[in-house]
């Protein structure tokens, strides 16, 4: 949003900007957890990498290695390992498994699970 005039707002979407009636809008916490429900976490590789079983970098949890690009779905986006040298590792959904990848190998995202107009 950015400006209000009375009873009406200017907003911009992207490269449209145009007004809307000000009652019309949700802001705030109201906005916060209506986008929560409305969007999904992607993962992005941006080096190739190894998909994991657990969140370690032990050699014989590797279920996969993939190439930079290959996109997931986060369903934790920060995770400890019990390991104390490996990195933060991000959960992701690889096919119907959980599997874990380095954080700094992918790029985190959100992504809309479907348009909605009230």
């Amino acid at each position: 949003m950015q400006s209000v005039d009375g009873e009406w707002a200017k907003v911009t979407s992207g490269s449209v900007e145009g007004y809307c009636r000000v009652k019309y809008l949700i802001r705030g916490e109201q906005a916060v957890e209506m986008a929560g429900g409305l969007v999904i976490r992607k993962a992005a590789t941006t080096a190739n990498v190894n998909i994991r079983r657990t969140a370690t970098t032990l050699e014989d949890n590797i279920i996969r290695s993939v190439e930079a690009g290959e996109s997931f779905t986060v369903t934790k986006p920060a995770v400890l390992s019990e390991d104390p040298d490996a990195p933060l590792f991000v959960e992701i959904k690889d096919g119907e498994q959980t599997a874990y990848v380095a954080i700094g190998k992918v790029k985190l995202t959100y992504g809309w699970t479907y348009a909605k107009a009230q």
